[in-house]
């Protein structure tokens, strides 16, 4: 019967690997697991009073069941599953910064999305920093991580919140055929903006850091990952919308001032939007992309990806690949690159 010291070392051993793929360690084999993946299936939104929300509906910070939300009505969560880091943490989609900046948010069985503020373009940089540092979504934040810590016990980490990035708040704010014609058409005052949202998601972030305490030494991130220091979990998914010399030249400087405020740092990037990738390894600070395979919507093209992880890998970053993939797809990935600073959390195709 295996003991708490064997669970112990174990744990110990699979943190150390998680802290080699950081610090780019010559390993014998990266840290490759085998997850369970049920699709993508409609399940109802958790609200309040024991509802639940299937159709369309706007949300208000008094609608949030922060217990339901975290899913604690859950049997024991184990602090891995393989070589992946389990953690505490909303299990229903989140629009945490969408809500502190305004937006209108709606529930689903399928999602939780914002509606845009309908601000004016030539308008949006009067946004208010200390209106959306006000706002009553950021008590509802806090309660959320309380109560995760209070339940973990230390058994297990608990997470950051899901932070959309700049490129998908202002989406979120303007609606993205405005951001898109601002870009061009209105540049100073999306700079404006964006340098308001920089300054309130490095706030929001930090705030939520502090209220989250280590777990053995570090943080857990919600993509599996395990970092011996200050974690940052971001994401860039609008800009898919822009070309890379647009989103070079506008955004990727606050993407790279919020990751400055970490010990380590990841970005999470969609295949449809690898052609930013050369962008964001401008990013001295960042240590990590994580790269989503969008197998379900039909975009994969194997030669592709690996081209741009090698790239990631060359530029001194590690690289984190999710999705489906069959065993000749793993085994392909696994030999074309580098096992140091290499994860794969993968499920095989149903």
């Amino acid at each position: 019967m295996a003991t708490d010291n064997d669970s112990t070392v174990i744990i110990d051993n699979i943190l150390d690997r998680h802290k080699s793929f950081w610090h780019h360690c010559e390993v014998d084999e990266p840290l490759v697991q085998k997850v369970n993946f049920v699709g993508f299936k409609s399940r109802p939104y958790f609200a309040s009073g024991g509802r639940t929300i299937l159709n369309p509906t706007r949300i208000y910070p008094d609608d949030i069941d922060a217990h339901r939300l975290l899913g604690l009505d859950r049997p024991n969560i184990s602090p891995l599953s393989g070589c992946k880091v389990n953690c505490i943490g909303p299990v229903l989609p989140e629009a945490w910064m969408e809500s502190l900046i305004g937006c209108p948010i709606y529930a689903s069985e399928y999602s939780c999305t914002a509606k845009p503020v309908n601000a004016d373009i030539r308008s949006a940089a009067e946004f208010s920093l200390d209106d959306a540092m006000g706002s009553p979504w950021l008590k509802v934040m806090d309660d959320v991580i309380r109560i995760g810590v209070d339940f973990s016990k230390d058994a297990i980490g608990v997470r950051q919140l899901h932070l959309r990035g700049i490129i998908d708040m202002l989406a979120a704010y303007l609606g993205e055929e405005s951001l898109c014609i601002g870009m061009l058409d209105a540049k100073d005052e999306i700079g404006r903006l964006a340098q308001k949202f920089m300054q309130l998601y490095i706030k929001t972030a930090l705030r939520g850091l502090s209220q989250r305490p280590l777990w053995k030494g570090g943080y857990v991130s919600s993509w599996g990952l395990f970092s011996p220091g200050t974690l940052l979990d971001y994401q860039v998914d609008a800009s898919n919308m822009v070309s890379s010399g647009l989103y070079n030249e506008m955004l990727v400087k606050y993407d790279a001032e919020i990751v400055s405020n970490f010990d380590y740092s990841l970005i999470h990037v969609h295949s449809c939007g690898m052609h930013i990738i050369d962008s964001l390894l401008k990013i001295d600070q960042l240590d990590a992309i994580e790269l989503s395979l969008d197998r379900e919507a039909g975009v994969w093209e194997p030669e592709r990806t690996v081209e741009y992880c090698k790239k990631i890998q060359k530029a001194k970053k590690s690289v984190l690949i999710c999705g489906q993939l069959s065993q000749s797809e793993l085994d392909y990935l696994l030999l074309s690159l580098s096992p140091a600073s290499l994860a794969v959390f993968y499920w095989e195709p149903v």
